[in-house]
């Protein structure tokens, strides 16, 4: 980490600084370090709430007088809501800035997570939960894009996949906070304790984060702002005239529609395909193995163990997916965890011991958190900082649909009397179909002449 300040010099007589380059050719200086840890902290806070309200269920409907079963539409408004926040949060990102869209879904995680405690009826419950919802899901790409603009090109893929992973690993400890505060409180100090962090983190993020500097350059009318910035990183550039630019034109309108311009549309469907497969996949896990397992002969208290086993694999999983992509490509690193996760998927159905079913479902959770993880990165290098936030929070949002209709989906197979070893079976289309939609995006993007393959030529 170099703390120097290093004067600018203009060859040619050029007075244009582009942000974009200078980022990729220095070292990570402690302001950079400080943006990815206040947004891994933000990560952590969203693993922890989405386990919050699985836990509390029964306390919540015993207090209501109602059946656990009745609970459906709560789990499915708070995927809803995830989903609306990650397509709105990022357009919004991108236009009117990164650091106050991230305090304002912040702040929504945090009101709605406290209002949950003084709910009295279901309806009430699953409007608190879906308003939750929408803040969880929308500070994902506000976050995702911040850190992917300050970070190297070389280095942002597995930046951004390390800050994802810090959602897996809240999950893990929340669930270990979650059954503590259980036992020795009363339910409702989950959501005190889960709405009164995030306003803590988000006066840490407004007194102490800088806006993305990339953000601003392409507004281009914040030179001033830019300056103290890079002045923070160790880059003085003095000279009044100074002209700031980021990588890309600058985009007018609504951004989501620059994802389909310059022909990226067809490479943004099969990105969104490739989301919402994966994720599919991950929710398939958390939501039915439990059901799917008990029907095999392994106890229901063992299949908590099998998901703590699953979680683990996919927090190793998500860490080093963009190491990977970095250092072996999209097609090699994600194909590679996509292939894993089928043949694992597949043979979790034949497992009948909490064991074998935790080896597998480890398996499981590495292969798709390589996958999964593995497109967000994909995302951080196919758009530019201009449309950098909505590409991931469409994406994300994909992704969230698919954590909405894979439980559906499984659910109607259950019903229909199949077995289980037949269910996952079948469920293994998921990464299948992911590897698939992967292949054709690298056939037009990287090997067909697309807008990645001419970028890297370039560069």
């Amino acid at each position: 980490m170099s703390s120097e300040t290093t004067s600018a010099t203009f060859p040619g007589g050029s007075r244009t600084v582009n942000v974009t380059h200078l980022i990729d050719g220095m070292r990570f200086t402690k302001m950079q370090w400080i943006i990815v840890t206040l947004c891994a902290l933000v990560g952590l806070l969203d693993g922890a709430d989405t386990q919050s309200i699985g836990v509390t269920a029964p306390f919540i409907a015993e207090m209501m007088g109602m059946k656990i079963s009745a609970f459906g539409p709560v789990f499915a408004a708070s995927q809803l809501g995830a989903a609306l926040g990650a397509l709105t949060f990022g357009s919004l990102a991108d236009r009117y800035g990164r650091k106050p869209m991230l305090a304002v879904a912040i702040a929504t995680i945090a009101i709605f997570t406290l209002a949950t405690v003084h709910v009295t009826t279901l309806p009430e419950l699953i409007v608190v939960r879906f308003l939750a919802g929408i803040g969880l899901g929308g500070a994902t790409p506000c976050f995702l894009s911040m850190t992917s603009d300050y970070s190297p090109k070389k280095q942002r893929g597995t930046i951004a996949t390390i800050i994802w992973a810090s959602y897996p690993l809240g999950a893990a400890l929340g669930g270990f906070m979650n059954a503590y505060i259980i036992k020795n409180f009363d339910w409702r100090t989950i959501f005190y304790v889960g709405g009164v962090l995030p306003l803590f983190i988000m006066l840490l993020l407004l007194l102490v984060m800088p806006e993305s500097v990339q953000y601003l350059a392409t507004r281009g009318n914040a030179a001033d702002r830019i300056r103290k910035i890079l002045a923070r990183m160790g880059q003085s550039f003095e000279q009044a005239d100074v002209q700031f630019v980021a990588e890309g034109k600058k985009m007018t309108g609504v951004p989501v529609k620059h994802l389909f311009s310059d022909r990226q549309g067809l490479t943004t469907l099969m990105l969104w395909a490739v989301f919402f497969l994966a994720f599919a996949t991950t929710n398939m896990m958390v939501m039915w193995t439990p059901t799917l397992l008990h029907a095999n002969g392994v106890e229901r208290a063992a299949t908590a163990v099998v998901l703590g086993f699953f979680n683990l694999g996919a927090f190793i999983g998500m860490a080093g997916a963009g190491r990977l992509v970095d250092r072996l490509g999209p097609v090699r690193s994600l194909g590679t965890g996509f292939v894993v996760a089928v043949v694992a998927v597949a043979a979790l159905g034949s497992a009948t011991t909490t064991t074998s079913a935790s080896a597998i479902g480890f398996v499981v959770g590495l292969g798709i958190g390589v996958g999964g993880a593995g497109a967000i990165a994909v995302a951080t290098l196919l758009y530019p900082a201009s449309i950098r936030s909505t590409g991931i929070g469409w994406g994300m949002g994909m992704g969230r649909m698919g954590q909405f209709v894979s439980p559906l989906v499984i659910g109607g197979l259950l019903s229909s009397g199949l077995p289980t070893g037949q269910i996952l079976i079948a469920a293994a289309a998921y990464p299948g179909l992911a590897l698939i939609f992967l292949l054709l995006l690298w056939a037009r993007e990287w090997r067909g002449g697309g807008r990645a393959a001419r970028e890297t030529a370039a560069s």
